[in-house]
């Protein structure tokens, strides 16, 4: 099979079981146990971020009387729990290993805690909107191809996931302003931070695009 046809069968079936298992590609090791391994590290990451993800959004705007505004700057950070992810690494169940080798390498399918099947249906999905079904936000994150195919698959579900968090209302808010004078001019300074926390995030679908070599995620979120 191309690369192609393996990452397509690798994805079909994970996309059989709904969003209630995790996913891990250990990427190209020629050594399988060494592969297997890093597998299962990545699947027990994936249901980390599923299951307690933050981010954190800082916006920077600098105000000057002669200019309507200076500068304004944003910046994002989605992370999740390093404490917790040794806590889902002990408790995971694998369910299924899959050695394909090549840039793949081996694949781990795992379950952690009492995670139901979605009853969702995602076969006319388009994957530049986002829709509000009867079981949460369903929404999508694209990436580009990194060297290892984890990598991609976990920026595509962080896009998800931040683009989700913004659509919720827990958010927790801080700012600080700051007020001076230079040369007679007023100057002002406003720093304001969002953290969003997002639980049972889970991702229902993956797929690639060959043309543009890039990796999407279908998402599903409380």
């Amino acid at each position: 099979m191309t690369f192609e046809e393996q990452l397509q069968s690798i994805f079909d079936i994970y996309a059989s079981f709904k969003g209630s298992v995790y996913m891990g590609i250990s990427g190209p090791y020629t050594n399988q146990e060494k592969g297997i391994q890093v597998a299962a590290e990545n699947c027990a990451k994936m249901a980390a971020i599923s299951e307690q993800l933050t981010m954190k959004s800082i916006g920077r705007i600098n105000v000057n009387d002669r200019r309507e505004i200076d500068s304004y700057k944003t910046y994002s950070t989605a992370v999740f729990n390093s404490e917790y992810l040794a806590k889902v690494s002990s408790e995971m169940k694998i369910i299924d290993i899959i050695w394909v080798g090549g840039d793949v390498g081996a694949v781990v399918f795992g379950t952690y805690g009492d995670v139901k099947p979605a009853a969702v249906d995602t076969s006319s999905w388009n994957y530049a909107t986002a829709r509000q079904t009867g079981e949460g936000l369903l929404i999508s994150g694209t990436a580009d191809a990194y060297y290892y195919i984890q990598d991609s698959l976990q920026a595509a579900a962080f896009e998800a996931a931040v683009s989700a968090l913004t659509m919720h209302n827990r958010t927790v808010t801080g700012s600080d302003v700051n007020i001076s004078t230079s040369n007679d001019n007023y100057i002002e300074k406003t720093e304001q931070l969002n953290v969003n926390v997002l639980k049972h995030f889970r991702v229902l679908e993956y797929s690639y695009n060959p043309k543009d070599r890039t990796y999407s995620a279908l998402t599903l979120t409380d």
